[in-house]
């Protein structure tokens, strides 16, 4: 059943990006231009290194160039079908509850598509949540179920770009917490006795838009009222502390490896040191080029720095789960925005999970056939401590 609801209050205009042909173009214009070969020999360098730089660009453009247009394509566009479909396929989510299947608006008035699930027994407690980059709502679905046997309902929702919600871009958590605004507004209009206690709960790209949405809601003072005053406390999952392109994600498996020396000596270590050059350069190129989709330059997305700056947001009462074998976002980066926040976040908690990576926070074999009702092996990373940590910030937070 669809159930159509008016758009949110004072909608911002919508970011127009370039195409992905012209990001290409651009990036390899710049990257051989002769300022390039400036910035890595010096404008003194002598005529072979220049020489030699002259031949291997060719050779490095070819060995990573459609490696690094592929990540990028990952990371900025909608994944393919099959990237979304591994989650659970669609005949199989009556399996984990009777949901009711929702269009709604974001703060800025992008079509969303959200999903409601009411508890097993009647509650007044909410928990809206948002998935991680490149899944969608079906990712969530395990924790779903388990919080609705506890008492709570539950809306999930695809972000922009994701699922079955408008867009074709990403924005990696900036553009995003509008999103999370227009998910608790619509819950908060469309069922206001059971979402008298709404919490909001994301992992990784989920949990870095709320901690960005200080920023991305700068200019919708009343969307950041609504989030201040609506949602009583908050559980992040994996957010990251700042993106450096070699270790994000897909970008981090196209980059060839650093040299070997530090000052190559030999024509081949010049070459591996030009060839490493040449990805770093192009993927900072890229990058740049990207941020015309996000809206903000890639360094200031930095959760932390932005969360501890609203007073509203970040007083919160407030988990943060972070794996220690993160593989995606390492465990560092969860220990960075744990001591950013201290000092500012009089209520955060933090919660290791030991031994877990990053992109299976509710399955364990994604795709691998177990026999059982569901097709799936469908246990939280962590076991059973997992929900525990969550159900128990929750029960206490309300």
């Amino acid at each position: 059943m669809i159930q159509k609801i008016n758009p949110c209050p004072q909608p911002c205009k919508i970011l127009d990006g370039s195409s992905f042909g012209n990001i290409r173009k651009t990036s390899w214009q710049i990257l051989l231009s002769d300022q390039s070969q400036n910035v890595r020999f010096g404008e003194n360098a002598s005529f072979s290194d220049k020489l030699l730089g002259r031949i291997t660009e060719p050779i490095a453009y070819t060995f990573t160039n459609s490696r690094l247009m592929g990540a990028l394509n990952q990371v900025m566009f909608k994944p393919d079908d099959p990237m979304r479909i591994r989650f659970i396929e669609p005949e199989k989510v009556s399996l984990f509850g009777d949901f009711k299947t929702v269009d709604f608006k974001s703060w800025d008035g992008k079509a969303l598509k959200g999903h409601w699930l009411e508890a097993e027994t009647p509650s007044e407690k909410t928990v809206v949540l948002g998935h991680g980059y490149c899944g969608d709502w079906r990712l969530m679905l395990p924790l779903a179920q388990r919080l609705g046997k506890e008492g709570y309902n539950v809306f999930l929702f695809d972000f922009r770009g994701h699922g079955d919600s408008e867009g074709e871009t990403s924005t990696l958590g900036f553009q995003e917490g509008k999103d999370i605004a227009g998910a608790v507004w619509f819950a908060q209009k469309q069922y206001p006795e059971k979402t008298k206690k709404t919490f909001y709960m994301g992992h990784s790209m989920g949990a870095a838009a709320y901690m960005l949405a200080p920023q991305s809601l700068k200019a919708t003072p009343d969307a950041l009222k609504l989030l201040s005053k609506k949602v009583k406390g908050v559980v992040l999952d994996s957010a990251y502390a700042e993106i450096n392109p070699r270790e994000f994600g897909w970008i981090k498996k196209a980059l060839p490896n650093a040299p070997t020396k530090a000052t190559p000596e030999t024509p081949g270590e010049k070459i591996e040191k030009a060839v490493f050059e040449f990805a770093e350069r192009g993927i900072r190129s890229l990058m740049g080029h990207a941020e015309t989709f996000i809206g903000t330059s890639i360094d200031t997305l930095k959760p932390g720095d932005i969360l501890k700056t609203t007073r509203a947001l970040s007083k919160k009462p407030m988990l943060m789960i972070h794996g220690t074998q993160d593989t995606v976002t390492p465990y560092e980066q969860g220990l960075l925005n744990r001591d950013k926040l201290q000092k500012h976040c009089p209520k955060l908690k933090f919660f290791s999970l030991e031994g877990t990576d990053h992109i299976d926070p509710y399955w364990k074999g994604l795709g691998d056939k177990s026999g059982n009702e569901y097709g799936y092996t469908v246990v939280p990373r962590g076991g059973e401590a997992y929900y525990e940590a969550v159900l128990g910030f929750l029960n206490q937070a309300s």
